[in-house]
């Protein structure tokens, strides 16, 4: 016997002595007016597309916030390589720069137009490191830093190696 309480409260109500001309047309009453009970899965369409909304939500902002990790690594990464560099080259050219201090005056009179070339290039240099920071790290733009620096430490070899030269053949007709 399997009643539900709805049903069981009907019947005691009923049975008992009316204090109401007419029970059964009241519970009739009741009854119209509460609506019936769905099971969960009859959900409404409105509820499932408020359901997908969210999770399309809900995967569109985890995965914008993981691109956004992904492009915060890569220009870390680009910016320890930009550092690394530049510290390298910066090391090099400081042992450079020290050797042709040590020139004589005569040879750094004589490698005048290369050093301002040097001076150019570092001018160069400055501003391809301002359009790196301006462009967001743009890889042409390192390569391109990269290739100015190298062409300052070409232009310092051959300097050195030029007044070694020299210094080499003026002792040489020294001794002769």
């Amino acid at each position: 016997m399997n009643k539900s309480l709805e049903q069981q409260i009907k019947e005691v109500s009923l049975a008992q002595t009316p204090t109401f001309d007419n029970k059964a047309a009241v519970w009739n009453q009741i009854a119209s007016q509460t609506p019936p009970k769905k099971p969960w899965w009859t959900l409404s369409i409105s509820k499932y597309a408020a359901i997908f909304i969210l999770g399309i939500v809900l995967t569109s902002v985890w995965y914008f916030s993981q691109q956004k990790s992904t492009k915060e690594i890569y220009f870390n990464n680009l910016y320890e390589s930009v550092v690394q560099s530049e510290n390298h080259y910066a090391y090099i050219m400081q042992t450079k720069y020290q050797m042709v201090v040590n020139m004589s005056a005569d040879d750094k009179v004589f490698f005048k137009d290369l050093f301002d070339e040097i001076e150019e290039l570092d001018k160069i240099y400055q501003q391809q490191k301002e359009e790196l920071i301006n462009s967001g790290f743009n890889q042409h733009v390192f390569q391109s830093m990269v290739e100015t620096q190298k062409l300052k430490l070409d232009i310092l070899n051959i300097i050195l190696m030029e007044s070694e030269k020299i210094n080499c053949h003026e002792n040489t007709s020294i001794l002769i």
